[in-house]
């Protein structure tokens, strides 16, 4: 197993870094990649996640599949308007090891040339197993110093059996992923400095290549109040540099409407509807104007929408 020294960038200096672009046009040629949620199944209620801001907002967006059919269609209708996408992830809020269509999907992802990955929890992986052939990229999300600790992060109340039969998944994925010649990676949400070693002693109990920590992001945390209303942990201003998100990526959820960022499942932009996408051009009810959004980002200002999030704190 191998662990990663904790970098001596500052927190914020990390994603100042990760996310410094140049060359951005603001148009459709900027897009590389793609995340789609393909299930919004999720057995933990964790406090660092947005699904309790969509559980109160937005329920018809939770515990649904999608279906291959629907799959093809979203990705013929995002390639038809992005030229140079090249890299897929089904995953976006939900745990997409739940969907029993997850091997089919990658594979025609892979038939149809892109690269492959996927982000889980662990918590069910009998599909994610079956799939491991067809993901270039696999990453657990591993967040807990402890039984106590993953119990009071994801509302749950796990037995130390069930915590063990979840570090053992791990293992299972480790292995199958090198049965094919594949690394696993494990990323772990950096709530507090101090918890490193408590974080490096608990990943010691299951097997994995490679580690690295990100920072708490809460889904545009940091601030005491982030974009979802989920509290943040983190207070330090950085500085202003065009998003990675929302120039590079599209992000599509299970009820096929697409979003701006990865950090904030308030706003929309557009949605996928008859093969064709509808990006809105004025702003009205709830939808947000992407063109916009990006316009400002280019001229180094701070978007209403983008206020509380930590890549454009003041």
């Amino acid at each position: 197993m191998n662990t990663s020294d904790l970098n001596t960038m500052t927190i914020v200096d990390r994603i100042n870094n990760v996310s410094d672009n140049t060359n951005l046009t603001g148009t459709d040629d900027d897009v590389v990649l793609a995340k789609i949620e393909v299930s919004s199944i999720c057995k933990f209620n964790c406090s660092f996640c947005s699904r309790q801001y969509i559980r109160s907002n937005d329920p018809d967006r939770l515990d649904k599949n999608m279906d291959l059919d629907t799959l093809k269609g979203i990705i013929t209708t995002l390639k038809s308007r992005y030229k140079n996408l090249k890299e897929i992830g089904l995953f976006y809020m939900g745990e997409s090891g739940f969907n029993p269509n997850l091997k089919e999907m990658y594979k025609y992802l892979k038939d149809n040339g892109y690269f492959t990955f996927l982000t889980t929890n662990a918590s069910y992986i009998k599909y994610i197993l079956e799939a491991i052939p067809y993901i270039d990229s696999l990453k657990v999300s591993w967040n807990y110093t402890d039984i106590d600790d993953f119990n009071k992060k994801t509302n749950s109340s796990y037995k130390y059996q069930d915590f063990m039969d979840l570090i053992d998944n791990i293992d299972k994925l480790y292995y199958t992923c090198h049965e094919y010649g594949k690394t696993l990676s494990v990323s772990t949400i950096l709530d507090d400095v101090k918890n490193t070693k408590a974080y490096e002693q608990q990943l010691n109990g299951f097997h994995y290549d490679f580690h690295y920590y990100i920072p708490l992001q809460n889904n545009g945390g940091y601030l005491e109040e982030g974009c979802d209303g989920i509290v943040g942990t983190f207070d330090i201003p950085r500085k202003v540099v065009p998003c990675w998100s929302l120039f590079k990526a599209v992000y599509v959820d299970i009820l096929g409407n697409i979003r701006p960022c990865c950090y904030s499942h308030k706003m929309k932009c557009g949605v996928i509807d008859n093969n064709t996408i509808r990006f809105t051009t004025e702003e009205k009810d709830d939808y947000v104007v992407e063109s916009n959004m990006k316009k400002l980002h280019l001229e180094g200002k701070i978007p209403d929408e983008c206020s509380k999030c930590l890549r454009y704190q003041k």
